[in-house]
């Protein structure tokens, strides 16, 4: 089964085309099409006839990065649309992305940092119409039903724990075949589905540690022997 999912900012983006450059929409709109129908093997086929001959164009960076199944690598194809071409029509899915990434991973900092950048820079933006302006959870709810919790019961407390988070896809089969490698290597691995402005992610997290300084020498050895990127983060049971 394929996740990949066409995502709300997949959707909302043929309404902002129309600024774009003739030449760019004419490259970009096909491909988009066929994401948002689900036929990304046909839009792979488009890309890559493209890609070499307008890699710099800030729309073909963006479709690399939607086109991605890796989420870490897809989140550095985003950053250039918007460090090299911050006023193309693609920037602020750019930002929104990011900012989608970072929510996923746990990465409050760079979350907060990229929702703060599409508010000012891109105060008109339609993706902020999908973003909670709470980025610590992705679940919100309404002020009266809070207070009225608050008045009633008191909240659970939440059990944290200590992991590394070894990786993030779009694609569960990726996740799946990451979780395969580090088991037979003798990590015990968790999969978590997260759901961010209507874009999936799956985050692959391995080893559960008591301390900080045993978190750092895991991760050392991770990113040493399976050749990754992990870092450490506190999930909620």
């Amino acid at each position: 089964m394929n996740y990949f999912k066409p995502a709300l900012y997949v959707l909302l983006f043929f309404a902002v085309l129309a600024s774009s450059l003739p030449a760019q929409q004419d490259l970009v709109v096909p491909i988009l099409k066929d994401i948002e129908a689900g036929k990304l093997d046909e839009a792979r086929t488009r890309f890559d006839e493209i890609k070499f001959k307008h890699k710099d164009e800030p729309g073909i960076i963006f479709i690399e990065g939607l086109l991605s199944e890796n989420a870490d690598e897809a989140v550095k194809h985003y950053s250039r649309v918007y460090k090299n071409h911050p006023k193309s029509s693609y920037a602020d899915a750019a930002v929104f992305r990011m900012y989608s990434y970072y929510f996923a991973t746990d990465n409050k900092t760079n979350a907060d940092k990229y929702l703060a950048i599409l508010k000012k820079e891109y105060p008109k933006s339609p993706y902020l119409a999908g973003i909670s302006g709470n980025t610590s959870t992705p679940l919100t709810e309404s002020k009266q039903e809070a207070t009225s919790s608050r008045e009633t019961t008191k909240p659970p407390v939440k059990e944290t724990f200590i992991t590394l988070q070894a990786g993030a896809f779009s694609v569960l089969r990726n996740a799946l075949l990451l979780k395969d490698k580090l088991v037979q290597a003798g990590w015990q691995v968790e999969i978590r589905e997260k759901v961010v402005g209507g874009s999936n992610f799956f985050i692959v997290y391995a080893g559960v540690y008591n301390s900080e300084a045993d978190a750092k020498t895991a991760r050392d050895k991770l990113n040493r022997e399976m050749s990754l990127e992990g870092r450490i983060v506190s999930l909620e049971r």
